[in-house]
């Protein structure tokens, strides 16, 4: 299997699809993914309203399958979101900074023009189209809050 660092490939979104949220975290999930124009990305735009306190209670996970080969990779959310190239993403997307940071407090977040993943993720990701599938968990349970799937192309 053949890797390559995020900056020699070139990542294309094909849309992304909400699969479960659970109540007793979140509501009023809303996740809409288009293009603004014939042959633009694909862009996600996704409303959320938050009922508990977002930290390191939370855990980030994103995984994929890559000929029959499972890759995940799990990290705190505080701890994730507290990287430049994280933050930076996040700002210039979301208005989840607008009221401070971590722990995020609860009330109604929106992401915008949101194109996955990140053009400056450091992850490896392979030359391969595949699903993305990424999940919001309680860090100590492992229960999920949010799972997104969102298929790219990857060249």
């Amino acid at each position: 299997m053949c890797f390559r660092h995020w900056f020699s490939i070139k990542f294309e979104q094909q849309h992304a699809v909400l699969k479960y949220y659970n109540e007793k975290y979140i509501k009023d999930v809303k996740v809409l993914t288009g293009r603004n124009r014939r042959n633009g990305p694909y862009r996600t735009n996704c409303t959320v309203t938050v009922l508990v306190p977002f930290g390191n209670n939370i855990t980030t996970s994103i995984s994929y399958k890559v000929s029959g080969v499972d890759f995940t990779y799990k990290f705190k959310f505080c701890e994730i979101i507290k990287r430049k190239w994280m933050y930076d993403y996040v700002k210039s997307i979301s208005d989840l900074f607008d009221n401070g940071g971590c722990p995020f407090q609860p009330r109604t977040y929106s992401i915008y023009n949101m194109e996955f993943p990140p053009k400056n993720c450091p992850l490896p990701l392979p030359q391969a189209d595949t699903t993305l599938i990424y999940r919001y968990l309680i860090t100590s349970t492992e229960e999920v809050i949010f799972e997104l799937q969102i298929d790219i192309k990857i060249k």
